[in-house]
């Protein structure tokens, strides 16, 4: 018997990258000239983004937490080339035919072995989160390196309550693939554009130090036609990659849905395992994309 759910969306990840430290926060870029080890040099270039008397820095401070969001994005970042945002939502449900009532059986097939969808079932759409999980290269058993990174603080939620479960030890992610060239021509030109306008839009554009950084060409050749500003042109690099969390399996599993197809699997004893991709990562919004599949079978 077997269960698998599909989900899909944006993903949100205000993380310090390389010269910073893996868990390195800093709340302002570092100022020009200063140390290769000064936080604040990091590809994501933090900065104090909300006003100083924001009253929701008491619970959401500004700096880089690297809290995973699959929904309500925090202080996003405008510039988006995969605009606009989507919350990472239920997108299939799919069972084995044994536990669909009314459907006439097919010659040669076991009816565990063929899944069919359940398209009315009440987890299509609902919001998929792990919890306060983050991105942690170096924690111990993990390994380390860039498309090798493991999850603390992982905890699964489907609909907020109705699926819920935690992972049984550390998985580590299995590397880096490169989704190819026209993948990151399509981020640089996209987002150069997306930039020029803003800019020139005014309104509320982007912090000026920001606007100075995507718009930065290397000295050699000037800002010329068919160049793209340096540090887009490595965003685009982080743009076109995918990595893989396969397989991770899931324990304490709690189903506490009262309709649909989790109450009848919940009597199945089922094992969990979870499954995500992670891609077009973009190192100016601090956001991606996100693919997942959970199963459940016995």
């Amino acid at each position: 018997m077997k269960i698998k759910i599909s989900f899909a969306g944006s993903f949100q990840c205000r993380l310090a990258t390389d010269p910073d430290g893996t868990k390195e926060s800093p709340d302002v870029p570092a100022d020009e000239g200063t140390d290769f080890g000064t936080p604040g040099k990091g590809w994501t270039f933090a900065w104090y983004e909300p006003s100083p008397d924001d009253p929701n820095l008491i619970t959401h401070p500004p700096s880089f937490d690297r809290v995973i969001r699959l929904s309500n994005p925090f202080k996003l970042r405008n510039a988006l080339v995969d605009d606009p945002w989507e919350d990472t939502k239920v997108t299939l449900v799919e069972v084995s035919r044994s536990l669909v009532p009314g459907l006439f059986p097919l010659p040669g097939v076991l009816a565990d072995n063929l899944l069919v969808p359940l398209n009315a079932d009440p987890l299509v759409g609902q919001v998929v989160s792990l919890g306060y999980a983050k991105f942690a290269s170096a924690t111990p058993g993990g390994g380390g390196g860039d498309g090798y990174e493991v999850l603390d603080d992982f905890a699964f939620h489907i609909g907020g309550m109705s699926f819920t479960a935690l992972q049984v030890g550390k998985t580590k992610m299995t590397g880096r693939k490169d989704l190819g060239e026209s993948v990151k021509t399509e981020y640089c030109q996209k987002k150069t554009a997306l930039v020029e306008g803003l800019l020139q839009r005014g309104g509320y554009p982007m912090h000026p130090s920001r606007a100075k950084y995507l718009t930065y060409y290397l000295m050699y050749h000037g800002q010329r036609d068919g160049a793209y500003p340096m540090h887009i042109s490595t965003y685009g690099s982080f743009f076109a990659m995918e990595a893989t969390m396969p397989n991770i399996p899931l324990t304490q599993v709690q189903i506490r849905a009262i309709a649909g197809i989790l109450p009848v699997v919940q009597k199945e004893n089922l094992s969990w395992k979870l499954s995500l991709t992670w891609s077009r990562f973009d190192g100016d919004t601090l956001t991606g994309k996100i693919k997942g599949v959970l199963e459940g079978s016995n």
